[in-house]
């Protein structure tokens, strides 16, 4: 119901404002919150009707910056020329739609015509201007960590632990010699990829395993990576926990946190005004927090 969705929107931005996240890109599948007959007969009026409310929420709390990302469904290709298409239409739009997205599922990367439909829609998005990132190595090969950077050209990976396991593909998601960024980024989400089997789960394993795919992936050097929430409402978490959980169990340092935080800047879909305004907040938050350690240098990102 139109309703329903108003509310839950409202309550999101409300909930991200009162966090203090400054920005967010939320990402969901409009054909899955639309019905035939309904209030929400159809993908376009679920985009529009989060899009509307996303502009009021963001027009009462000008601090704050929040955009959405689309997202096409693994075994529902069809879905995508239109998912796309609504990414390309409500691109550019205040609080409107930066990214498309894979998601439920990595089969599509092992069916060849599912493959070829995404990637089609996919690359009309990228020519468009929309951001691309897509699901590959949560529970699926690393090689489909490989076949989204590079033949889906995705801009950034969810989750992608099993890239570890690609030890000679995993120099390519790193800068080339003389390079100052990695050309992928990688959203890490740990409770969800706890949660989901993903990972070992290091509460039964113990969290001092230094080859845990969480601590390998977010202290490889050269790899871009950040801490993301996934559903918090299913996880029960926030990026606050999440990034205590990482610094409490893991022993990720402020300074990891730091140029974290900065890849996610870099790698996020946010008007260039925006991002320079997260640079020199993140930069004045970690120099205050650093100060009383003599170590205030930004670290490299």
């Amino acid at each position: 119901r139109k309703e329903v969705l108003q509310r839950l929107t409202a309550a999101f931005c409300k909930s991200q404002a009162d966090q203090n996240i400054i920005y967010t890109e939320v990402r969901y599948a409009p054909h899955l919150l639309c019905k035939e007959g309904s209030t929400l007969p159809d993908p376009e009026t679920v985009v529009q009707v989060v899009t509307e409310e996303i502009s009021a929420a963001l027009k009462a709390r000008p601090k704050y910056h929040l955009n959405q990302i689309l997202c096409c469904v693994n075994l529902s290709p069809e879905w995508s020329e239109e998912v796309c298409q609504l990414g390309q239409k409500y691109h550019g739009q205040h609080g409107g739609v930066v990214g498309i997205d894979i998601a439920c599922g990595e089969d599509h990367f092992s069916d060849d015509k599912t493959f070829q439909v995404h990637r089609a829609a996919l690359k009309k998005a990228k020519s468009s201007g929309l951001g691309l990132t897509v699901h590959a190595g949560e529970n699926g090969a690393g090689e489909n960590v490989v076949l989204a950077a590079f033949e889906y050209q995705a801009d950034r990976i969810g989750h992608g632990y099993h890239i570890l396991e690609q030890t000679d593909s995993l120099p390519k998601f790193k800068p080339e010699a003389g390079g100052l960024h990695a050309p992928v980024h990688f959203e890490v989400c740990p409770s969800s990829s706890i949660a989901s089997g993903s990972v070992p789960n290091p509460h039964t394993t113990g969290w001092d395993d230094p080859d845990h795919p969480l601590r390998r992936l977010i202290s490889e050097d050269g790899l871009s990576v950040s801490i993301s929430t996934d559903d918090p409402t299913i996880f029960s978490c926030t990026l606050a926990s999440e990034l205590t959980l990482v610094v409490e169990k893991l022993g990720v340092t402020k300074e990891q946190i730091w140029a974290m935080m900065s890849n996610a800047v870099n790698f996020s879909w946010a008007a260039s005004s925006h991002k320079q305004d997260m640079e020199i907040q993140l930069l004045e938050y970690f120099e205050a927090l650093l100060a009383d350690a003599g170590k205030v240098e930004a670290p490299d990102a």
